[in-house]
């Protein structure tokens, strides 16, 4: 059966950090799914590559993404356990600034509404535990107990290696050349032969 022959319930054009994940979870929950690329990810030709990725709780941004990040730690757990690797190494993570500035206001106001574990250094208390920094007399540091780093490589190969045992058909070197919005939404693929439903351009 050739991949025109099949139908999908939705088609996910991109498999970079947000596209590989959206073809994991799909397929997990038992959608038909196919996921296309122009290239072969992961690979170093969009915006999720490179050697690290942070993820913190302290988020100085707002509050509101902490229960995010929280679900996100949940979830790359469960991945580590799907592929059998590692994907997440804890670092801590320590956020510095002037006591009353936006970021230390904003890592603590995170921190302090979710009980994420954290300690608040002075400027001494940071150079003594990290002696390779040195922040001015009035400024102070939010220690993140669990801020570490990710992969985003091998999270992107550990997220295809997941969805496609769950049945997610991945199409790698292959173009998007047009899409077609009607009814129900098409997407051609080089041969131009409709295949889908739904779209979900990551």
């Amino acid at each position: 059966m050739t991949l025109a022959d099949r139908s999908y319930d939705v088609i996910v054009a991109g498999l970079g950090a947000m596209g590989s994940a959206s073809v994991c979870s799909l397929a997990r929950a038992g959608h038909r799914v196919l996921g296309i690329d122009r290239f072969a990810p992961p690979h170093g030709l969009g915006s999720s590559h490179g050697r690290t990725r942070i993820i913190r709780e302290a988020y100085f941004e707002h509050p509101a993404y902490v229960p995010i990040v929280r679900r996100a730690f949940d979830l790359w757990r469960e991945l580590e356990r799907a592929v059998g690797r590692s994907l997440y190494v804890k670092t801590r993570g320590l956020t510095i600034g002037p006591e009353d500035g936006m970021l230390v206001r904003g890592a603590r106001a995170s921190a302090e509404a979710f009980d994420v574990p954290h300690r608040v250094l002075s400027a001494a208390g940071v150079h003594g535990e990290f002696p390779g920094l040195q922040p001015r007399d009035d400024m102070v540091g939010v220690l993140d107990d669990r801020a570490g780093v990710l992969f985003p490589e091998q999270c992107i190969a550990a997220l295809l290696e997941s969805a496609a045992k769950d049945g997610a058909l991945l199409n790698v070197h292959a173009a998007a050349t047009a899409t077609a919005v009607q009814t129900i939404f098409l997407l051609n693929v080089i041969s131009s032969t409709p295949l889908c439903k739904n779209e979900l351009t990551a």
